[in-house]
């Protein structure tokens, strides 16, 4: 039989720092990534999407149903879809309820922000399901 194994003494109180935000420069370039969106989603569910850009940046939302290039379709104008702006960190989210008689299939979500002046765009799938 193998011996118990040796418990662990932890001795040490170290705390990590704290992350503290740090502002851009004026002049810095926009950029805006997806860290988390919700997809697939059923009918009547709640979607989110979560972005990362710079602190403080004015973002927008457009969500699209069933989207086609081809057509000029309408973004969705779903309550939670207002426009946000980022926290001091860069982080920015939506969260809204699918309505139950949205087109079902492969929908876009287009997420615009804005940094003194400079503008970023990313742009993420949507499933939505029965």
């Amino acid at each position: 039989l193998a011996a118990p194994p040796t418990p662990l003494n932890v001795t040490s109180t170290t705390v990590p720092a704290p992350i503290t935000p740090h502002m851009p420069p004026a002049n810095a370039k926009e950029g805006v990534s997806v860290e988390t969106v919700t997809s697939p989603i059923s009918l009547g569910s709640d979607a989110s999407i979560a972005v990362h850009t710079n602190p403080t940046s004015t973002c927008k939302i457009e969500v699209f149903y069933n989207y086609d290039i081809s057509k000029k379709q309408k973004p969705s104008s779903e309550a939670g879809l207002e426009p946000q702006t980022a926290d001091e960190y860069g982080n920015a989210g939506w969260t809204w309820t699918v309505g139950p008689s949205d087109a079902l299939g492969l929908g876009k979500i287009i997420v615009t922000c804005v940094y003194n002046g400079r503008a970023g765009v990313v742009q993420a799938d949507l499933q939505v399901t029965k």
